[in-house]
């Protein structure tokens, strides 16, 4: 059960939710002002996964000869037979939470299938009215197949100071996606230094700028020859960390 308010003399843990799911990642947004003297509710992203088992009937699909823009391999390159038993797959999806009320969730956005989050990040660019949600995914299916990933940003209404100060937003309208761009490689890691946004797709590094009525766009970037598995702004360098466990200092 929720306490009406979270207070430092409740007990630890102040609130239990259950999710019916396991929890993967979470990012919290401390508001909007829409006042002198009022902020907007604070807001959860939360993503979740559940385990699903595919049907003994199901067949592979995809193409040999690629099924995207990238021409990319999605079908394996020799027959395969039904398997042994029946194998479980991680279904991953994004639930939007108001930090005073973690009853339900409101607004949800299902992921496709094999697509596995990777990195999640609240940003507010120069240009932009009210905050994005910006997500890296991967679609890890087998080692024979081809990787790629998707970069995805979500504007969340109950952010709009006035949509918040009206307190009337519809489920429906609570979550929607600005942004989906295919990526040849698993977008593995994100971070905002210097009013862009630092994408890390595979060994490259991308910086996206965030330009009114069109979107995010990438103005530079720098191949480091290993995939990246983590990014960090500090000061005027951009710390990236390989899987090597090597870092660098890279700066624009």
């Amino acid at each position: 059960e929720t306490p009406p308010a979270y207070q430092v003399a409740c007990p630890v843990p102040c609130a239990v939710v259950p999710l019916g799911c396991t929890p993967y990642m979470v990012a919290i947004h401390n508001g909007v002002k829409i006042g002198e003297s009022e902020m907007g509710p604070k807001v959860a992203a939360l993503v979740v996964a559940q385990a699903k088992e595919s049907s003994a009937d199901d067949e592979v699909k995809g193409t040999a000869d690629g099924d995207d823009e990238y021409g990319l391999i999605t079908a394996p390159p020799v027959e395969t037979g039904r398997a042994p038993f029946t194998p479980k797959t991680r279904s991953y999806e994004l639930r939007i939470y108001s930090c005073d009320d973690w009853n339900a969730s409101l607004g949800t956005f299902t992921f496709e299938e094999d697509e596995c989050v990777m990195a999640m990040e609240w940003v507010q660019l120069p240009g932009m009215q009210i905050p994005q949600l910006v997500v890296g995914t991967g679609f890890i299916t087998s080692e024979d197949l081809t990787g790629r990933g998707r970069f995805l940003s979500f504007r969340v209404a109950c952010m709009d100071a006035r949509v918040a100060g009206s307190g009337k937003v519809e489920a429906t309208e609570v979550l929607g996606v600005s942004t989906a761009k295919l990526h040849k490689t698993p977008v593995g890691a994100l971070a905002v230094w210097g009013g862009f946004l630092a994408v890390a797709s595979g060994p490259k590094l991308q910086f996206q700028r965030w330009t009114v009525g069109v979107g995010f766009q990438p103005v530079a970037q720098v191949e480091l020859g290993i995939q990246i598995s983590t990014l960090a702004a500090i000061k005027s360098f951009v710390l990236v960390g390989d899987v090597r466990g090597r870092v660098h200092l890279v700066r624009w």
